[in-house]
């Protein structure tokens, strides 16, 4: 919710009385997934239709049947991977040689889950494999000369890295030197003049293989894998090529292996992603079979809760990622390798622990740079760049996310390393390519990369000033782009809230980036109870009805059930848009005062107490009733 943001009600062109009539849904399902299918193409495979097009149901029907029933058995062919026959080779010559074998991974849960799959692999027929996971701050991302020289050393003759290697040209170069074979499985785009060359070139890397759908000669025909799919599909064509049987268990748990990835790395939930994601997640609801993921979960008070994106994505990820930045990747890896149920108490709880330093350190960090934006008066950058030197360089990137959101504006957000430099992350609003942006300065900084949406940077604090002036002269952005929006898809009445649209909606899952949660809006709902709750008194409880002419203390008998909601936000922006103040009891609205006029949007929700199921909406946005 932002204080100068603008609703936009969604336009759908498409004919959902006679797709609903087709596939046998409700008019509103029907609706909600022809506007998926105008803003991306096709539900099902993401695609490039306008939003303005004009949709036949009919000739789409196929894929809006199997977005909402995902079919397991349509993933694609591994071997249309490019490299994937010759990296197969490299692993037949390296049986046969019996091959000491080092996977490079990750720190973050894309890497680990794609370790944790080769793994379960490459152990079967390779008698001596290890791996080594780069520690964030003192080894940096991926795969380096001191990590190649180090394994050299221990008689590494093969290098598999997972998650990483598509930059690192310099120090594949070097393996290859040493007579080392290499196998690169990776997702991130491969390095050119434009996205900034990698370590040492442009272009693949130097490795005997180099698997990555985004390839430019890589067929494949779904490019948006995060790094442990494309382990998962190198796994997967190993064990067929090389007659591994595998039990039922392992191939379940690879597959939610990789689905745990694909939703905290998020990339887009569509395509194959949609269809590992939706088993990945039954399979772990049906009972996980894994020890170290029973007890983080149980760490996480989820036992026993129904797992969607939101619980993986929002709670056990940031849980097994902050081991990574704080601590070790090491530790996340070893819960999930963990056969004792003890042993991997111990562990989910230190990775718990962990995780709240984090949240504590991103708290602290996060109002600090609120502060120094003020104090600098960086507000109306185009580009927000500044250094907060007592942020953890690890939690840059999650700092400037949430600085991004609060200005809607690229941030980049710097602090002090050991190497003297100031280095940091930046991310980037809807549409705005920051990377393009941060290579107009190149010649001030000491290392950069990223994507459109997110970037790294390194650059000395005596080229501070000038990077940020460099930054905002170049900057082209539209200043639409500035102005938040909130996009509904579907405006609904007070009596519309039912269990029958809990059931439309959960038709949609799993959602992530590429399929949002929707949208809906409320109008003329009269707020008659609002109040601050929980320890820090940082959510709003809500109590409204809509069309309510109130006499007194009591709604007019015309008037419609009370609807329960919260608010997650800024409860300050929230008070200021509704022009209310918190009483010492944190009530903002009390029963019996008079009731303030507002329109929200949310997204409704199932609300579970004491064997209790009430619906909850989840507010997005409010504002005054227009």
């Amino acid at each position: 919710m932002h204080a100068n943001e603008q609703w936009y009600i969604k336009g759908n062109k498409g004919d959902y009385k006679s797709l609903a009539a087709r596939i046998g849904v409700s008019r509103r399902l029907a609706s909600l997934l022809l506007l998926r299918l105008q803003s991306c193409g096709s539900p099902e495979a993401g695609g490039d239709r306008g939003a303005g097009d004009n949709i036949d149901a009919a000739a789409d029907v196929d894929a809006i049947v199997e977005f909402l029933n995902p079919d397991i058995g349509r993933m694609y062919d591994e071997m249309l991977l490019k490299d994937m026959d010759r990296a197969l080779g490299v692993i037949k010559e390296a049986v046969g040689a019996q091959k000491k074998t080092l996977v490079i991974g990750d720190y973050d849960v894309d890497g680990i889950m794609g370790l944790l799959i080769l793994d379960r692999v490459l152990k079967r027929v390779l008698g001596n494999v290890s791996h080594c996971i780069p520690h964030r701050v003192d080894d940096g991302y991926g795969i380096n000369d001191n990590i190649v020289n180090s394994a050299h050393r221990d008689g590494v003759e093969l290098i598999i890295t997972c998650d990483n290697g598509m930059s690192a040209h310099g120090s594949i170069a070097l393996a290859k030197s040493l007579g080392m074979d290499i196998i690169v499985t990776d997702h991130h785009d491969v390095p050119s003049e434009e996205t900034g060359a990698g370590e040492g070139g442009c272009g693949v890397p130097p490795a005997d293989a180099v698997i990555n759908p985004k390839r430019p000669d890589c067929a494949y025909p779904f490019k948006d894998l995060c790094g442990a799919m494309v382990a998962y599909k190198f796994a997967s064509a190993l064990a067929k090529d090389m007659a591994i049987e595998l039990a039922d268990v392992e191939r379940d748990e690879m597959l939610c292996c990789a689905a745990l990835a694909t939703i905290c790395d998020i990339v887009s939930l569509v395509d194959e992603n949609r269809r590992v994601v939706y088993h990945g997640l039954k399979l772990l609801n049906a009972g996980v079979r894994n020890p170290g993921l029973a007890e983080l979960i149980g760490a996480c008070g989820l036992a026993g809760k129904f797992l969607t994106t939101y619980e993986v994505g929002h709670i056990l990820g940031p849980c097994i990622n902050a081991a990574g930045r704080l601590d070790s990747a090491e530790l996340s890896y070893n819960l999930f390798s963990q056969d004792d149920p003890a042993a991997a108490r111990t562990i989910a709880s230190e990775m718990i622990e962990l995780n709240r330093r984090r949240q504590d350190l991103t708290a602290r960090a996060y109002e600090s740079a609120v502060g120094i934006i003020g104090r600098e008066g960086l507000s109306g950058d185009r580009v927000i760049v500044l250094c907060a030197p007592e942020t953890h360089e690890s939690i840059c990137g999650i700092v400037a996310g949430k600085l991004k959101d609060k200005y809607a504006r690229p941030v980049i957000v710097l602090t002090g390393s050991a190497s003297g430099l100031l280095k940091g992350s930046g991310r980037s609003v809807e549409g705005y390519d920051l990377l393009g942006c941060v290579k107009a300065a190149a010649g001030l900084l000491d290392k950069y990369g990223g994507h459109k949406m997110a970037v790294g940077i390194s650059v000395s604090e005596a080229n501070l000033a000038l990077l940020r002036d460099t930054l905002n002269r170049e900057c082209d952005i539209d200043f639409d782009m500035l102005v938040p929006k909130e996009r509904i898809d579907m405006c609904l009445d007070a009596d519309d809230i039912t269990m029958e649209l809990i059931g439309d909606v959960s038709r949609l899952e799993p959602f992530g980036r590429g399929n949002e949660k929707p949208v809906f809006a409320l109008r003329g709902m009269a707020l008659e109870y609002a109040a601050l709750i929980g320890s820090r008194r940082n959510v709003v409880k809500i109590k409204m009805r809509q069309g309510a002419a109130h006499q007194g203390d009591r709604p007019a008998p015309h008037a419609k059930p009370l609807i329960e909601a919260v608010f997650f936000g800024d409860v300050g922006l929230f008070m200021q848009k509704l022009g209310l103040a918190a009483g010492g009891d944190g009530s903002l609205i009390c029963r019996g005062a008079p009731a303030v006029d507002a329109d929200v949007t949310f997204f409704p929700e199932i609300n579970e107490y004491n064997g209790v199921r009430k619906i909850q909406l989840i507010v997005r946005s409010i504002r005054k009733a227009q």
